[in-house]
């Protein structure tokens, strides 16, 4: 803001302005990171599985009236996901929600700012209002976070304690413990070759990203001779068409890039990534174009080996098409689906798309009398697979109806019996959801529950996410 006030004479205070805005802007940043693993620790999300995790074990004492098959509780009925891998997902959305915002607000100040500088007519004053009001800008968006950010309760540096602590030089101790902080941090790097090979790329690489566009614009100006407007326009042209790219980048184009980015992968390596990075990539891939092959039977990691090998781009066949486009499918294959011709081999036919069939009232299921059906709801509780059980945004109902509905056959389950069964299929965001705000309701249709989950969970934010999943991953 103090831009405005500067004048040829004191000139020399512009670069003073400089350095304390970028110590600033570092010093955003570092907040940010301190106060991101509070927001996650105390996110509902954090503390609903927390709470489960609480819950006492199902105390029941056996008698000659106590039931074969006892009341199940939700510990047992649901497998808890590793506390590190839900605060990981939620760092990553908050993190990735909270810098759309800032570069759609950077967007939105660029183009207003074109319009200060055409209107003053590219003169230095206005550029000094520019500079003014993205002071004006930061300082104003940052006072509600000021009021409705609550203190770290973790840190022993309250108000009055930190004013005492600089009076009596006690700050030194807690600058001195931060340092050592970051010195156990840093070794603690140094143990896993992988994060020091990642620091150290990152290094060089993050410089040059903050550099290059410097760089451009003083070449652009200095030896182009380009005047303010033109430079403003460069800025909002580059953002604009890396939103556009998010949307149109598909199909072939689409898998160039991934056979680029991931060339010498191993499969080892997909390994590495936790299954939830892995099932977003493949299904960002699907969604625009690149067949990968889903499905029971079907390794996620192996399926992204396949795609990496292929000397051709793999065509959709018809099926295949129709298929995709119940959930989404944005691709030009889409467009002239009607006109590809399928051209299958022997070893094509194995990556065929599975046969959804999606629940109806016509789907049914031969029941066995109560005492065998409690019996196969326990084994089917043992049995059905974690990995194709239903996770929320990131997976396909139709899939793991279907794995569903094969163990119901072969544990005896009945279709009356399914409502009972529904909580098995369920993992990650769905169990919650379903038992704050379905299980309340008391609804007795199987159909009915599963149709409030795709309510909830089919959505267009799934785009979105898988997304920023995938850009973590190819990092």
């Amino acid at each position: 803001m103090l831009f405005i006030f500067i004048i040829p004479d004191v000139y020399f205070l512009a670069a003073l302005l400089v350095v304390f805005s970028n110590i600033c802007s570092g010093a955003s940043f570092v907040l940010l990171n301190s106060f991101l693993p509070l927001i996650v620790r105390n996110h509902p999300r954090m503390l609903y599985q927390i709470a489960l995790s609480r819950e006492p074990e199902n105390e029941m004492v056996h008698s000659t009236t106590t039931p074969l098959l006892s009341r199940l509780t939700v510990d047992e009925s649901l497998p808890l996901k590793d506390p590190i891998i839900t605060q990981l997902e939620l760092s990553t959305q908050i993190s990735s929600t909270g810098t759309g915002a800032g570069y759609s607000d950077s967007l939105l100040f660029q183009c207003a700012s074109v319009v200060i500088i055409w209107t003053l007519r590219s003169t230095t004053f206005s550029l000094q209002v520019v500079l003014f009001l993205a002071g004006l800008w930061w300082a104003i968006f940052t006072i509600p976070s000021a009021i409705l950010l609550r203190p770290r309760q973790e840190s022993a540096l309250t108000t009055r304690n930190l004013r005492i602590s600089f009076h009596s030089l006690d700050w030194v101790h807690f600058v001195g413990k931060a340092r050592s902080l970051l010195w156990r941090i840093v070794k603690l790097a140094r143990q896993s070759t992988d994060i020091s090979l990642l620091l150290l790329a990152w290094l060089p690489l993050s410089d040059g990203i903050a550099i290059v566009p410097g760089t451009t614009i003083l070449y652009a100006k200095t030896i182009l001779g380009m005047k303010s407007e033109p430079l403003g326009l460069i800025d909002i042209i580059v953002t604009t068409t890396g939103i556009m790219g998010f949307f149109t980048w598909t199909d072939d184009e689409l898998w160039l890039t991934f056979k680029e980015d991931f060339e010498g992968w191993a499969e080892k390596i997909f390994n590495i990534a936790h299954p939830h990075v892995a099932r977003n990539l493949r299904d960002y891939l699907r969604q625009n174009g690149v067949f990968v092959a889903k499905g029971p039977g079907f390794n996620i990691t192996k399926s992204l080996m396949e795609v990496l090998k292929e000397a051709d781009m793999h065509r959709w066949s018809q099926e295949g098409i129709e298929y995709q486009q119940r959930s989404k499918f944005n691709s030009k294959q889409s467009q002239s689906s009607a006109s590809i011709k399928t051209e299958i081999s022997a070893n094509e036919e194995v990556k065929a798309e599975p046969r959804i069939i999606p629940y109806n009232n016509k789907t049914t299921i031969p029941s066995l009398n109560p005492l065998l059906a409690g019996y196969g709801i326990t084994n089917l509780r043992k049995k059905f697979p974690i990995s194709m059980k239903y996770k929320g945004y990131e997976d396909s109902l139709d899939i793991t109806l279907e794995v569903f509905y094969e163990h119901c056959n072969e544990n005896g389950i009945g279709t009356d019996q399914l409502r009972n069964a529904v909580t098995i299929i369920l993992d990650g965001d769905a169990p919650e959801y379903y038992y704050t705000n379905i299980a309340p309701l008391r609804i007795t249709d199987f159909k009915t529950v599963i149709d409030e989950l795709r309510k909830k969970f089919e959505t267009e934010q799934q785009q979105i996410r898988d997304f920023s999943e995938w850009i973590s991953l190819s990092l």
